[in-house]
């Protein structure tokens, strides 16, 4: 789940994210690349079985419990383990308080330690019965590995179809048939004050439950350039719930968490969801070519106010453009900083959202008709869209890796004095893990107790122990004062 502010995005997860304390009112600024639900032209019928609409069921007389809407969705709500390299997490504090420890008690210690690989976790919603997944693009953006769990247990590793960041969506794809489809609702009958729940895995713990009320249905966030409509809400939600469903009281996904503020004593009660109409719309561009064309004008605007209207001697409502990107089509078409839009396509502008909106429902390379008001007279400008598609090849499955079993697991020898500081009977501490390692389940500050029912004392000994090519083997460990085995191989 993204983190936010004082500023937007979940600080486990990528895309990361600070934390801040409220949702104070939009900028009322968009970007040179507007950005609003996507319009789709053959939303990939033919992949996602399920199209939007309510469930049969009616709502309960409690508009609280949730018992049916989650028997009907848990089903299709998956937990997504998602592995970063080890050269994408330099300086970042991936150290448990017992690593901490450690090196306090080690300080004479002078070795050096490689970076080390992270499990980042969220939730994912399963689109189609053959196995295409809805998540967030800050979850699975730069990951080397992505496995997928299922309520009943079965695991899979998924190849990421396409990703989006500036919706924050991504599309995964598994190898399997006849799975539980989701059921999706339409957002734009939400209100305000309307009980809503979202199921996840905060901090790991998969299929959790939270209940709320909506709180916005249509919030723009300050500093969002692209004036994304959110649906915000009060749901406790936490790292975890990235990239799971948002539903209403009968069941029907109504959206795809994706961001919560947090303030400086923690969860502020402030959560936010991609409606999912426009996770879908972007999602089926995605599954059909791997990337989204948006059409972009070259302008960055912002809302008007009486005081602005009077300044510029123009007719109250439209957007004012304050900033034409050089060499644009805006500019190639004349347009120029201090022009108010009036309307667009024919239709009158009342705010940068709706302009927003339309710019977003043009095709790459249309031409779009502008009323402005220039000086104190009206003109008439056409603009030629182009496309801001960034285009990046992703593989078509992730990498198979191998590593040697020195590069599995870097781990340090700990002292008498630092064993009993750490509480514990094991002898290796670990400090840093490779991709594999960490898709395994190992974490830093993990002590190594035993490999294949082995003791471990020495780091040969590991070593030895783990030199068995691809085979899995168990892996005995203390963390925190809990034992508990993970199967580890160098390849898979």
């Amino acid at each position: 789940m993204k983190l936010s502010y004082s500023r937007l995005s979940v600080a486990i997860l990528l895309g990361v994210i600070s934390a801040a304390s409220g949702c104070a009112s939009a900028r009322n600024e968009a970007s040179l690349r507007p950005l609003a639900p996507l319009s789709s032209p053959d939303p990939a019928k033919e992949t996602l079985s399920n199209p939007t609409g309510s469930a049969e069921a009616a709502s309960p007389q409690d508009p609280r419990d949730f018992r049916q809407a989650v028997g009907r969705q848990s089903a299709s709500v998956v937990s997504i383990a998602a592995i970063r390299p080890a050269d994408t997490n330099k300086g970042s504090d991936g150290e448990s308080m017992r690593t901490d420890l450690f090196r306090q008690s080690d300080s004479a210690s002078t070795e050096l330690y490689p970076p080390t690989a992270a499990r980042v976790q969220g939730s994912g919603i399963i689109l189609s019965d053959n196995g295409y997944i809805l998540t967030n693009a800050h979850l699975v953006s730069g990951v080397s590995i992505i496995n997928v769990k299922r309520v009943t247990g079965e695991r899979y590793h998924a190849r990421l179809v396409g990703i989006d960041r500036a919706v924050d969506v991504a599309v995964l794809k598994i190898e399997a048939r006849n799975l539980p489809v989701a059921t999706l609702g339409d957002p734009h009958r939400l209100k305000t004050g309307q009980w809503v729940a979202a199921i996840g895995s905060p901090f790991g713990f998969e299929q959790s439950v939270a209940v709320g009320v909506v709180s916005n249905v249509e919030r723009i966030l300050p500093g969002d350039d692209f004036y994304r409509p959110f649906i915000q809400t009060d749901l406790p939600l936490n790292p975890g719930n990235s990239g799971g469903p948002l539903f209403d009281e009968v069941g029907d996904v109504v959206g795809v968490n994706t961001e919560v503020v947090f303030s400086e004593d923690g969860l502020a009660g402030i959560s936010f969801a991609i409606p999912i109409d426009l996770a879908m719309s972007v999602a089926a561009q995605l599954i059909r070519t791997g990337h989204v064309d948006r059409p972009e004008l070259g302008i960055g605007f912002q809302d008007t106010d009486p005081q602005l209207c009077k300044a510029f001697g123009s007719p109250s409502g439209g957007v004012l453009i304050h900033t034409v990107a050089a060499n644009g089509p805006a500019e190639s078409a004349g347009l120029r900083v201090g022009d108010i839009v009036i309307t667009f396509e024919g239709k009158s502008i009342g705010s940068a959202r709706q302009f927003a909106a339309g710019i977003a429902s043009l095709t790459p390379g249309s031409v779009a008709t502008l009323t402005i008001w220039r000086g104190r007279g009206r003109s008439e400008v056409r603009v030629r869209t182009t496309n801001t598609s960034l285009r990046r090849p992703l593989p078509s499955r992730l990498p198979v890796q191998t590593v040697s079993p020195s590069e599995l697991i870097v781990v340090h020898q700990l002292s008498v004095s630092a064993r009993h500081l750490l509480r514990t009977q094991g002898y290796l501490v670990v400090m840093s893990v490779s991709d594999r390692a960490a898709a395994a389940g190992i974490e830093v500050g993990d002590v190594l107790l035993a490999v294949d029912s082995k003791p471990l004392r020495t780091k040969a000994e590991l070593l030895q122990a783990l030199e068995v090519g691809s085979r899995s083997v168990p892996v005995l460990i203390d963390r925190d004062g809990q034992h508990m085995f993970v199967a580890v191989s160098a390849a898979d």
